[in-house]
């Protein structure tokens, strides 16, 4: 995770400084293999980690699957 991290910032640094305008959005994808009591947790405490990590920049987050239409809204929303 460290590493997804760590890459993460790198990427939003240069989104920064070439298009400080950009919007992002984060897809929290394989969210069919937490157990379905867990998956609000989860999704919202992976979402607080993406906003805080992307500040000042906004970050939209969606919770995704292959397995249900949620991939596929995701990206409509994008």
């Amino acid at each position: 995770m460290e590493k997804d991290t760590h890459y993460y910032q790198s990427c939003l640094e240069a989104i920064l400084q070439n298009s400080p305008e950009a919007r992002i959005f984060c897809l929290v994808h394989k969210m069919d293999l937490v157990a379905e009591e867990r998956q609000e947790e989860m999704f919202r405490s992976r979402e607080e980690d993406l906003k805080r990590l992307s500040r000042p920049l906004e970050c939209t987050c969606f919770r995704t699957s292959i397995w249900d239409e949620t991939l596929y809204k995701a990206w409509s929303s994008i």
